[in-house]
């Protein structure tokens, strides 16, 4: 295989990657907003937040193919974080990083870096740690209330017996039916942590650091000058 098509072939796989990171992205996005019980304006932004954090790693990834392959694995690392963080896509996130992985070792010339950015590409990973990490450090809680005309209201957690806090944790819902006799109320539904403003904010702004790292990686490489064994220029 010619060096032209080890080329071709570790963008190919690099977009493949960025392409499913995105669809997963935007699938825990939409899933969070329609599934959520209850639904507040930070909630709405939280979950947009979230799925920024998500899609960051394959916005990495694609600006390593604008001249900067020294990124790609700084994408990858940084596409662990979710691994970890989200369990239900696990498997997912860990087939992106196998392409890119791939896509990285097809390089028919080996790409150095010094040792300040080996160590900023790791940062890109806690950076999308972090911008997750915000959205839950803080507990939360809220309960709302249904009406039997069908309107809302929302009731003060603490006479539920839930307080604020600084603990990490993604939350629990439940909900009660109390529509008794003479009562106005037809269910009430409470959430042990839901995602307020601020930290919505705090995580668009960690996320949006991030991918300006990656947008301000130097373009270029320092090559050892060793081709990889496992392709060969056609002659």
């Amino acid at each position: 295989m010619s060096t032209y098509e080890d080329i071709a072939k570790s963008r190919r796989l690099v977009m493949i990657g960025a392409v499913l990171g995105y669809a997963a992205a935007a699938a825990l996005t939409v899933i969070r907003m329609v599934g959520a019980d209850v639904m507040t304006a930070g909630d709405t932004l939280g979950s947009v937040a979230l799925g920024a954090a998500l899609a960051a790693p394959p916005t990495l990834a694609l600006l390593s193919l604008d001249r900067r392959p020294t990124l790609l694995p700084g994408a990858a690392i940084a596409m662990l974080v979710p691994s970890v963080v989200v369990f239900e896509l696990a498997p997912i996130w860990l087939v992106i990083v196998l392409l890119w992985y791939r896509a990285w070792r097809r390089r028919p010339i080996r790409a150095e870096v010094s040792l300040p950015r080996a160590a900023a590409r790791v940062g890109l990973g806690f950076l999308v740690a972090a911008s997750i990490l915000a959205l839950f450090v803080h507990v939360d809680p809220v309960c709302t209330q249904r009406l039997v005309d069908g309107t809302t209201r929302s009731v003060d957690a603490a006479t539920r017996g839930m307080t604020t806090g600084w603990a990490f944790g993604s939350g629990t819902s439940y909900g009660t039916a109390t529509n008794e006799e003479g009562s106005d109320v037809a269910s009430e539904t409470c959430t042990s942590d839901t995602i307020v403003l601020g930290e919505a904010l705090a995580s668009l702004l960690i996320t949006g650091l991030a991918v300006e790292v990656g947008r301000r990686w130097p373009q270029g490489i320092a090559t050892t000058g060793e081709r990889r064994t496992t392709s060969a220029a056609t002659p």
